[in-house]
């Protein structure tokens, strides 16, 4: 059963592939005639209404991840400090990922202050929280034809929701397997505003004389697959000096480290799926081991040529790859593909900025914790030199 919502009204389609072609386009159309009342709202009408979604979203944070929760706070004082001088884009396409789903909705919030209508396509297993949230923003004033939840995984709906001229623009941030629909379409580039982040691998160099103090919760945070699931730190570059000590501390902080792992592992049945299917590839390549769980896999000796230092990995999987200098290391987190940030750990703050500066990444951690949920615009396909490249607030605005 998929969940949709259109003008407020809760609808369970029980097709094989959720939302159909005709109640795309009856969403679209909706959507599209509420753009033109999104702009008569005055602005301190909607500056209300966000502001209540925020407040309601406060008075239940313990429902949220601290972290999720804080990051999503900081990021609504940056919104409000936006003032829309520009036309908006028109109705948007956004897509909502299972993973934070609190902080993916925020370009919703984004698109609304903009006078932007929206078609959320959200992952089928995160429809109810999605709808949640757009009841609260209804309770809080925002009209609610200028919102529709669409969960569909028909391949003609999808390519409506993505070509229809009405939908102006496209924002996806997500797994690679939840935006396959956009890699066997031709994206319309020249014809709508596009931002798409299909998930990464982020490096982390660990030099001779790094302090390992943190990696405990680097770990935990690495093999994470609920918060910010997408944008990982897992690829890991160890130097050859280090290296015995470093496994030997890494393998017995594993035991500590599985509960946290079973308790963020999702059970999204299309996640499971796509992730049974990449194992049976991954596996057939030498040195991984199990972990005390059929789903974690680690490899403490992988080769930089495998083409699974090249794209995004789902589960928790963790590579750690040898090094000899800095500049190999560099070379090799250099060639990682679709990376947003780095993380460079070293014995002293001005060594870990030299290297970092030579990391073709747009964001870089030193010597901390590597936190996605602080950074605001992480860049992808529009980043990545195919389509136009506008961080996550100038996207609504510019």
């Amino acid at each position: 059963m998929f969940n949709q919502i259109v003008n407020n009204q809760l609808k369970n389609i029980e097709l094989p592939n959720g939302a159909d072609f005709s109640f795309a386009i009856g969403a679209i159309q909706t959507v599209s005639k509420a753009d033109l009342d999104l702009k008569k709202l005055s602005e301190v009408k909607l500056n209300e209404s966000l502001k209540t979604f925020a407040d309601h979203i406060q008075n239940t944070k313990d429902t949220f991840p601290e972290r999720e929760y804080i990051h999503f706070t900081r990021k609504m004082e940056s919104l409000n400090s936006i003032n829309q001088t520009r036309p908006s884009l028109g109705p948007t396409l956004i897509y909502g990922t299972r993973t934070s789903p609190l902080l993916r909705f925020f370009p919703v919030l984004q698109a609304l202050k903009s006078r932007s209508a929206v078609i959320l396509l959200c992952n089928p297993s995160a429809a109810s929280v999605y709808a949640d949230f757009l009841k609260l923003l209804f309770n809080a004033g925002i009209p609610p034809q200028c919102i529709a939840l669409i969960t569909t995984q028909d391949p003609e709906t999808l390519e409506t929701l993505l070509f229809h001229p009405s939908l102006k623009s496209i924002y996806f941030t997500g797994h690679e397997y939840e935006g396959n629909f956009l890699k066997n379409l031709k994206l319309p580039l020249f014809q709508k505003r596009i931002k798409i982040h299909l998930g990464g691998k982020n490096p982390i160099l660990f030099s001779h004389d790094a302090n390992l103090d943190l990696l405990e919760e680097i770990l935990k945070i690495s093999l994470d697959t609920s918060y910010l699931a997408e944008h990982r730190f897992h690829r890991w570059f160890v130097h050859d000096k280090i290296y015995p000590q470093f496994i030997e501390k890494l393998t017995s902080l594993y035991a500590a480290a599985m509960p946290t792992i079973d308790s963020s592992f999702t059970k999204d049945p299309q996640y499971l799926k796509s992730l049974e299917i990449q194992n049976q590839s991954l596996l057939k390549e030498k040195n991984w081991q199990c972990l005390q769980s059929p789903y974690v896999y680690t490899n403490h000796d992988f080769n930089n040529c495998s083409q699974w230092q090249q794209q995004e990995t789902l589960g928790p999987v963790l590579t750690i790859t040898r090094y000899k200098t800095m500049s190999e290391a560099i070379k090799f987190a250099n060639t990682t593909l679709f990376a947003s940030c780095c993380a460079v750990f070293t014995n002293d703050i001005n060594k870990s900025l030299e290297i970092s500066r030579q990391l073709i990444m747009p964001h870089s951690f030193n010597n901390q914790i590597p936190d996605m949920g602080i950074i605001d615009a992480p860049l992808g396909l529009s980043g990545c030199g195919i389509g136009f490249e506008y961080s996550d607030q100038k996207f609504f605005i510019a």
